[in-house]
């Protein structure tokens, strides 16, 4: 549906009508994504010429029918360092009237076979979870597929797909602000541990403290501008001043093209500067204006809790695990306030007590961009 209301109209002013052919089903539509339902209403909305949506039903759904479905083929993970077992998640449902009896899930990679599950019996209606862990040795883009081996009534939904992206390394750039000389307060320090490395003296160079698939490069702010972002997969502003505006329009462009920009507020970001240069009254790389920051880093009498998040996000999966994790716990002391309006495309990640958004995303063009209100570090 979004690349139909993208897409060119016939003749310069003419309406597109665009017409979906349906038997009713619900399998496969993802209708409880509701932010993305959303986010195409807004679009064909804003379309010029207009864009008409419009549904045929169509088809007879009585009668007994036997049908088990893949509803959908998940890795833990969209990138996976060489020789790093990925765990795949099949989501398969019964939806037919009759129960529908234990048959084969057969696994294959680039096809050739990597294993055979068994999904069990399964009442009308009912869903279940097939999981298969998986090393690949080679880098590159893996073709996943998993195929029901059993016979039912509509064979075309029995299997599905996965692009599974293995590299040997992912490219990093870590930008930070002015130095710390307290390592408690450095927001790179953190960083750079949690990817499983540790900066040396010279912050050209780093040392690996376990294997890690990240390559970091770390930078100050001030040599941003003069770096070239096309080989890193990705840009982490630590807590960064003030930036110029070509240093901005250059970090847009590289999302655009597909990079991501990880964006961490802190003590050196300045929320004038901010909301003219990233948010640009709703046009620019950040989803979210800033309001000045609320509380006292210094005062732990008065804090803010974190809402455990959604295990749904690929960012936050491993987050919402609060039996191995302690988040709920987890108190705030001071943060920016990041003002989203009604914009139906950002997706909060984070929410402090409350349902003020502590970490937010948003697509920019062929990229992402994520801002969160407190620095990398344990300052605030």
């Amino acid at each position: 549906l979004q690349a139909a209301i993208k897409g060119e109209p016939a003749g310069k002013e003419a309406t597109r009508f665009i017409t979906v052919i349906t038997d009713g089903q619900a399998n496969g539509w993802r209708a409880d994504a509701t932010a993305e339902w959303a986010s195409i209403r807004a679009l064909s909305q804003r379309s010029r010429p207009p864009v008409i949506l419009r549904a045929v039903l169509a088809g007879d759904d009585s009668g007994p029918v036997s049908n088990l479905a893949v509803q959908g083929l998940t890795a833990a993970r969209a990138v996976a360092a060489v020789g790093q077992p990925v765990a795949l998640t099949a989501t398969v449902k019964n939806t037919g009237t009759l129960k529908a009896q234990a048959v084969p899930l057969a696994w294959t990679a680039g096809g050739q076979s990597i294993g055979l599950s068994t999904v069990p019996a399964l009442d009308p209606g009912a869903e279940t979870t097939v999981t298969l862990s998986q090393p690949f040795p080679n880098p590159g883009l893996v073709d996943i597929s998993c195929q029901l081996t059993g016979h039912d009534d509509l064979s075309l939904d029995d299997s599905a797909r996965f692009l599974l992206n293995v590299t040997e390394s992912a490219p990093i750039l870590v930008v930070e602000g002015e130095s710390h000389f307290d390592p408690l307060q450095s927001d790179s320090a953190y960083f750079l541990s949690a990817l499983g490395w540790q900066a040396s003296g010279d912050t050209s160079t780093k040392t690996a403290s376990l294997a890690s698939i990240f390559r970091p490069k770390l930078i100050n702010y001030q040599k941003l501008g003069g770096e070239t972002l096309a080989s890193f997969q990705c840009v982490v502003l630590a807590n960064v001043p003030r930036l110029s505006d070509d240093t901005v329009q250059k970090l847009a462009r590289f999302v655009n093209s597909g990079g991501g920009l990880w964006i961490a507020l802190g003590d050196q970001t300045e929320v004038a500067a901010f909301n003219k240069e990233f948010f640009a009254s709703g046009a620019g790389l950040s989803p979210a204006s800033l309001k000045q920051p609320v509380g006292e880093a210094l005062d732990r009498e008065k804090f803010t809790a974190v809402s455990p998040p959604s295990a749904e996000h690929p960012a936050t999966v491993l987050l919402a695990d609060t039996h191995r994790l302690d988040i709920d716990r987890l108190r705030i002391f001071r943060r920016h306030q990041l003002d989203t309006g009604n914009d139906q495309s950002i997706s909060v990640l984070l929410r402090a007590e409350g349902g003020s958004p502590l970490v937010v995303e948003k697509i920019f063009g062929r990229g992402r961009v994520i801002i969160q209100a407190i620095p990398l570090n344990v300052s605030w």
